[in-house]
């Protein structure tokens, strides 16, 4: 059997891993999140003071999975910023790229992280 090539960069997560790591996400969000702004490819999110490492392993176990988002963060006194950025070739799938990071997927009923 023949399946088409996917269109544009994948997750590399199978659909288990990949439910895990949104619900991990989500669990993570309601713990330390403090902000969240978004804007047409890009998702700024701003997690409580004294949780860098932790936002550092989110950044480092969704590098190996989802190289193709561009990851930076930066701490302050006020609590570490992650900025997540969809590659401009990339923006009509913004939505569901930055979804998991978000709580939008961890919401939703499908078992596809959006990026197949």
């Amino acid at each position: 059997m023949n399946l088409p090539p996917a269109i544009g960069p994948t997750c590399s997560l199978d659909v288990r891993a990949f439910q895990d790591r949104v619900k991990a996400i989500a669990e993570f969000n309601a713990r330390a999140l403090q902000t969240q702004e978004r804007t047409a490819n890009t998702l700024v999110l701003t997690y409580a003071p004294g949780n860098a490492a932790e936002v550092a392993d989110l950044v480092a176990q969704e590098g190996d999975c989802c190289g193709f988002l561009d990851f930076s963060t930066q701490e302050g006194t006020a609590g570490v910023v992650l900025t997540i950025a969809v590659p401009a070739d990339q923006a009509e799938r913004a939505d569901e790229l930055l979804a998991p990071f978000d709580g939008t997927a961890a919401q939703s009923e499908s078992s596809c992280c959006g990026a197949c």
